[in-house]
């Protein structure tokens, strides 16, 4: 028994994946807050440049 338990204690299969969860979650938990406090600046951002996008381009080509 007592060698199981050293080979559990001793075992870090898991512990990357573990890390790189908590790693996203506080990047999603730091996103979210500042995403919706610029909702309103992203939005009319958006709108210009699909705004733009849509007009029809001035015919400057030049031989």
């Amino acid at each position: 028994m007592p060698d199981i338990i050293r080979r559990f204690a001793g075992d870090e299969s898991g512990a990357e994946m573990v890390e790189w969860a908590v790693v996203t979650i506080v990047l999603l938990v730091a996103t979210v807050p500042v995403l919706i406090q610029l909702k309103d600046s992203l939005l009319e951002l958006f709108q210009t440049i699909f705004t733009v996008l849509q007009e029809d381009p001035d015919d400057q080509w030049v031989p």
